[in-house]
């Protein structure tokens, strides 16, 4: 199984992140897109991505690479 290592999203990259509150309520999803890329080292030593993405509500917000997800071409979740 080969493993994707390094940055996966670009500036200007649309992404969406799925927001799972209960199971009872399905998940909801927030589109934005990519307005900074920077890496934070963990206490271990290792690198991880982080990006700040600028939300369709005008909102700003910082997120691990692991927490984002592309959209697709067709802009739906």
């Amino acid at each position: 199984m080969a493993f994707l290592v390094g940055q996966k999203y670009a500036i200007g990259q649309s992404v969406k992140k799925i927001s799972y509150t209960s199971s009872a309520i399905p998940p909801r999803y927030r589109n934005g897109k990519i307005t900074e890329v920077f890496t934070k080292t963990n206490s271990a030593g290792s690198v991880h991505y982080y990006y700040k993405v600028l939300w369709d509500d005008s909102r700003k917000s910082e997120h691990a690479q692991h927490t984002l997800r592309p959209l697709d071409q067709n802009n739906t979740p």
